[in-house]
């Protein structure tokens, strides 16, 4: 009697180092080497209080439980706690002595050994667990049964009966036990955090619900509306009772983009979980938004589809700051297209201004020559003039007066008009002429210089003789006049030709 009292009590102190188990291990997040040290230190301390309360079965044998610590400890905490609890059990049962001493050493290595092969090349074990702990209680001390051959010659048979019963009543009973214990320990602690993390999104699902930042609705599976926050009916100015029961596409989903439409088919047509989308509506005349929405699927316990979950995030503000700042944009390249425009005329018109300047300068560098030869002519032949000449000597002088101041006067005409053009008061007078004709009546005013080695000519195309041009004739043909001037000046002999050419523009 008293040696089943002694097992119970080994059994009893077992199972209070679940506690270990409970309220230490399976917290453990991360499990460093330190966390495993202290553990199997306290493992330690449990196979020492096992060990000095045992059972006797004789004066010199004795007999605990430790093989169900050990073995329990190998499968559920791996090598260094059952090491350091092996080492300890190991120095105890070396110091108590006795005939069982080789028999308690070979139990101690058999049983650690067990656990941890069974805890590294059995992953799975847990799947069947109540199968797998039975085969474990049952390999463990089936060995410890033949470790009896390590007691004394004679002794065997005796304590392997004496121990056969307890062996099958206590320590795999025992050992089923202590394992049952803590896996269903961890199952507990695995379902109180997730039963904290479900209250915990519970709270924060509800905390959403009522956000006073986002849209939250809650739709059935015909996507008519059931929930919408207070955030929502304030911001959209919506009365509660215009929400409730309303398709929420028939409200919000008024005008979405045609990809938008696209994937919202494909969402409800496919095991797509979530939808993500841009949309506008307008609750009044004046009261226009764009919201982007989340759409997420809901399902029941047996994972049927039941609803949907919207999540909307007002971007009215968004929306309507890039629209002006797009039109702002457009000013500024409507600006910059104006001041590249005129940057454009203000080159073209500093490139005529320097042109300008450059021609005046010409133009005063010649002026001297061009004003003074006629005016000293002038000087000079009326000087002349003054003296007592032979008529035909003063004809001749007055002649070349006339024709120096006819030269002058030119020279100043030419001025003038180069001054007007420039202040633009000289204005064209345009009218349809023939430039056939015009040059024609400009060969016959040129005959007169008679150049006997200089030939006139005018090259034209009859088929163009009658066509008519736009133009002031009275500045043309000053130009056209300058032009044959010029040609007969530094033209000793040879031919001079007026060519008409027409040329489409």
């Amino acid at each position: 009697m008293e040696f089943v009292i002694s097992l119970i009590q080994n059994t009893a102190i077992v199972l209070s180092f679940s506690m270990l188990y409970e309220y230490y291990w399976i917290k453990l997040n991360q499990r460093t080497i330190k966390n495993e040290i202290i553990t199997g230190l306290v493992i330690s301390l449990a196979v020492s209080i096992i060990m000095f309360t045992p059972f006797k079965l004789t004066d010199t044998i004795v007999f605990d439980v430790r093989s169900i610590l050990l073995s329990i400890s190998g499968l559920f905490f791996g090598f260094i706690p059952t090491f350091l609890a092996m080492l300890t059990s190991l120095a105890i049962r070396l110091h108590m002595g006795g005939d069982g001493v080789y028999m308690g050493i070979a139990v101690i290595f058999s049983s650690s050994a067990i656990g941890l092969l069974w805890h590294y090349y059995r992953k799975n074990w847990k799947d069947h667990y109540i199968i797998e702990l039975l085969l474990l209680g049952f390999t463990v001390h089936a060995i410890m049964a033949m470790c009896t051959i390590f007691l004394p010659s004679g002794k065997e048979i005796a304590v392997l009966k004496n121990i056969a019963l307890p062996l099958v009543l206590v320590y795999i009973p025992g050992t089923l036990l202590l394992g049952i214990l803590l896996v269903h320990q961890h199952t507990n602690y695995i379902n109180r955090k997730v039963k904290e993390k479900l209250i915990e999104t519970e709270y924060m699902f509800h905390q959403l619900m009522k956000s006073k930042n986002i849209y939250t609705l809650t739709l059935n599976k015909q996507f008519v509306i059931e929930f919408a926050n207070e955030h929502l009916q304030k911001s959209l100015h919506i009365l509660k009772e215009d929400l409730l029961n309303k398709n929420f596409e028939s409200i919000f989903l008024k005008t979405i983009s045609n990809d938008d439409k696209h994937k919202k088919e494909t969402f409800f047509n496919s095991n797509i979980i979530s939808l993500e989308l841009n949309s506008s509506f307008c609750i009044s005349p004046s009261n226009c938004y764009y919201v982007h929405w989340f759409i997420t699927k809901t399902f029941n316990f047996q994972n049927q589809h039941n609803g949907y979950i919207v999540i909307g995030v007002d971007e009215t503000e968004r929306y309507q700051a890039e629209k002006k700042l797009q039109e702002a944009h457009q000013e500024l390249l409507a600006q910059y297209e104006v001041y590249k425009e005129l940057n454009v005329q203000l080159t073209e018109a500093k490139q005529k201004a320097e042109e300008g300047d450059r021609l005046k300068t010409m133009l005063l560098s010649n002026l001297s020559h061009e004003v003074r030869t006629p005016m000293n002519a002038i000087l000079g032949f009326s000087e002349l003039m003054r003296k007592d000449l032979p008529d035909e000597k003063r004809k001749e002088f007055s002649e070349l007066v006339y024709k120096s101041a006819r030269q002058l006067l030119q020279t100043i005409d030419d001025i003038v008009l180069i001054s007007k053009l420039q202040s633009q008061k000289s204005k064209l007078q345009i009218s349809k002429i023939k430039p056939v004709e015009l040059l024609k009546s400009l060969s016959i005013l040129n005959r007169q210089k008679q150049q006997t080695d200089v030939e006139l000519k005018i090259v034209f195309d009859e088929a163009n003789e009658h066509i008519f041009i736009e133009t002031d004739e009275l500045k043309l043909t000053k130009i056209l006049t300058n032009l044959i001037n010029n040609a007969y000046n530094y033209t000793p002999q040879g031919t001079i030709k007026l060519v008409f050419i027409p040329k489409k523009i």
